[in-house]
């Protein structure tokens, strides 16, 4: 049954995830569905080139500054070196892309069943089953690990899950050998996941709510438990697979804390969760009158340690993660930001949602006699600390998904079971009969109903979703700009940049092969005035001023589109802090792609360059105009417009 089972889920997890194989594999190549894979392709080709090494610097990002990327390298090379082995020492541009474009539902699938295996210690067989096939098509685990689309956070979800599974194996073993070779295991998995992406600091976040249940519930017993070793044990192991990155300082050649990048604050804060809960378990244990000093003194010394530890970290933490707590204002636009909504709530966690974390603590609370208890508390710990970030920013959904299938069918488990139990049968035999079966059925269309609508329309458009703009025009900036200088080397500056908005740079960059201004990487300070250059050559009444921008950043292309001239153009008002009523007419009715303009808003150099006629507005000349038109301000006009300005000049670097 597992062997069939397993099988079974992983085909229909992978079959589910590459619905949109027309749109990623077609004649004029392989294209990928979201723009930070953009720069993860990028940074594919380089570690390929350079023996699996992926550079921090890039001069093709931020230009003329460059950037130093702070994305932990893990999966970059991950991706490397696959399509170099699969390619035999030799990947060609077409199998590096057609293995990166497949490795995400591959992951996603191997997650599911993972889930299986986890589910196996909280359901039944057919209960496992159903929660790994619930996770296969709950929205935001497939959106991650789509096809076409490798990015870091499906292997994240894949090295969570195993962290899981192994916590488990760990827990429900008596032999100590078993345990150790466990928590080791766990430990090196959660280094390799921070390797990867750091908010899998959240791991960490876990096992020590998985320790504080299992102390709160050995101090209210009055006895030693050993499930309270189990969280400090794979958290050390954890630090000590750190340790080989702790010579890294924690801030980078741009003095950006290196959070992103495991270094020295890694390594301190792993230690220092494991030395609080080790030190703390032993200063809350019953000793021995002869033992208790010697163990006391030793608890007192991890916990001193740990709070040197939280001290050293807690600085540096507070003010320098951007991303954590947002106050830049370009984040409250990126996707990645955005909390759940109640619609998203119930598609991503199941119709059955606001029952969920109710099921978890009722379960903590009937295995609190029992050896199960150390399972629920973890799935308890697991449903915190991943549901209350995943309300803030949606990103977090894809790992408290894994709670949520594992506890909608347990609550489907729990009240057929209940139905079933002798008093209903004395009482009204038809009725214990038909209830379990009605009652599943009614449970079953409630938990179903909005993922199952998300995956209708998802069949529906998978196949014929469209890229927009981004192949095209960038395949056009490739083709028909002057090409610039170390692309593949990186050992020359190139020789100018595209402006575009930031959500352009990864594509100008991968598949247009010019350098960027803005880009993808927002909350860095390192570019933070590049990001919103764009916004302040738009919105430029003064040409002057427009041409001062594009000289200092050496631009020579300007890509113009629709959003200058719709609701967007408010959004970029926000995030140059100038009231909307300076171009806007007051109108407290209407939602912001409805607001009229103002006459001056027509001066700024983002309509003016839009609506100018076939020749263009001096000094710019227009050089690339997309096939479709729209209706703006009474004018026909091409949705999309690339300008050439004449007064390029060659950026004096100053790096």
């Amino acid at each position: 049954f597992r062997a069939v089972t397993t099988a079974a889920v992983a085909i229909f997890a992978f079959c589910v995830r590459i619905l949109n194989w027309p749109q990623v594999f077609t004649p004029a190549g392989v294209r990928f569905v979201e723009s930070d894979c953009f720069y993860h392709m990028r940074r594919t080709f380089l570690a390929l080139q350079r023996g699996l090494s992926v550079p921090s610097y890039d001069p093709y990002m931020n230009f003329p500054e460059g950037f130093h990327c702070n994305w932990p390298p893990l999966f970059d090379q991950f991706l490397a070196a696959l399509s170099w082995a699969l390619g035999g020492g030799h990947a060609s541009t077409q199998t590096v892309e057609t293995v990166c474009a497949l490795i995400p539902p591959a992951l996603g699938a191997m997650t599911c069943v993972v889930l299986f295996f986890i589910a196996e210690f909280y359901l039944t067989q057919t209960g496992a089953a159903a929660a790994a096939v619930l996770l296969a098509i709950l929205p935001f685990h497939v959106q991650v690990s789509v096809l076409g689309r490798p990015d870091h956070h499906v292997a994240v979800a894949l090295a969570a899950s195993t962290l899981w599974l192994l916590s488990l194996k760990m827990s429900s073993s008596s032999d100590m050998r078993v345990r150790l070779t466990m928590g080791c295991l766990g430990g090196v998995v959660l280094s390799l996941s921070l390797r990867m992406w750091p908010g899998s600091i959240l791991m960490a976040v876990v096992l020590v709510l998985w320790w504080l249940a299992s102390a709160i519930r050995a101090s209210i017993r009055l006895r030693h438990d050993p499930e309270t070793w189990n969280a400090p044990v794979i958290l050390a192991a954890a630090a000590l697979a750190t340790l080989p990155w702790a010579y890294r300082p924690a801030r980078g050649i741009d003095g950006m804390l290196r959070w992103d990048e495991l270094n020295a604050l890694h390594v301190i804060a792993l230690a220092s969760a494991a030395a609080a809960c080790a030190g703390l378990t032993l200063l809350a244990r019953p000793f021995q009158q002869r033992s208790m000093l010697p163990r006391r003194v030793a608890g007192a010394c991890l916990l001193a340690a740990s709070c040197i530890g939280a001290a050293v970290c807690a600085g540096p933490i507070l003010s320098g993660s951007r991303w954590t707590f947002v106050n830049e204002s370009l984040l409250k636009f990126a996707e990645e930001s955005m909390p759940v909504t109640w619609h998203t709530f119930f598609q991503n966690f199941t119709g059955l949602a606001l029952f969920l974390p109710i099921v978890a603590f009722f379960a903590l609370s009937r295995e609190w006699p029992r050896e199960g208890w150390s399972r629920s508390s973890f799935l308890a710990a697991w449903t915190c600390a991943t549901w209350l970030p995943a309300a803030f920013k949606e990103r977090f959904s894809d790992l408290a998904s894994f709670a949520a299938a594992i506890l909608a069918v347990r609550l489907i488990e729990s009240i057929a079971g209940a139905l079933h139990h002798p008093s209903f049968s004395r009482r009204s035999p038809l009725f214990a009969r038909i209830a379990p079966f009605l009652s599943t059925a009614v449970l079953l269309c409630v938990m179903m109903a909005p993922p199952l609508s998300w995956l209708r329309m998802y069949a529906a458009s998978a196949p014929v979703l469209s890229f927009g703009y981004v192949y095209e025009v960038c395949g056009w900036l490739r083709e028909n700009t002057p090409p610039t200088a170390g692309y593949d080397s990186l050992d020359r500056h190139p020789e100018y940049s595209v402006l575009a908005p930031w959500n352009w740079g990864n594509a100008i960059v991968f598949i247009g092969h010019r350098p960027n201004v803005a880009n993808n990487f927002i909350g860095w300070p390192e570019n933070q005035n590049a990001n919103i250059a764009p916004y302040r050559f738009y919105l430029a009444r003064d040409t002057n001023e427009a041409e001062r921008i594009l000289r200092l950043y050496g631009v020579r292309y300007v890509i113009i589109q629709e959003s200058v001239a719709s609701g967007e153009l408010a959004s970029m008002l926000d995030v140059l802090g100038v009231p909307l009523s300076e171009f806007f007419e007051p109108d407290s009715k209407a939602d912001r792609g409805a607001m009229s303009l103002k006459p001056n808003a027509f001066e700024c150099m983002g309509l003016r360059l839009f609506l100018s006629n076939t020749n263009g507005l001096h000094p710019f000349i227009p050089v690339y105009e997309s096939k479709d038109s729209i209706n703006a301000a009474g004018c026909i006009v091409p949705r999309l417009r690339i300008f050439e300005y004449a007064g390029y000049r060659p950026p004096a670097l100053r790096r």
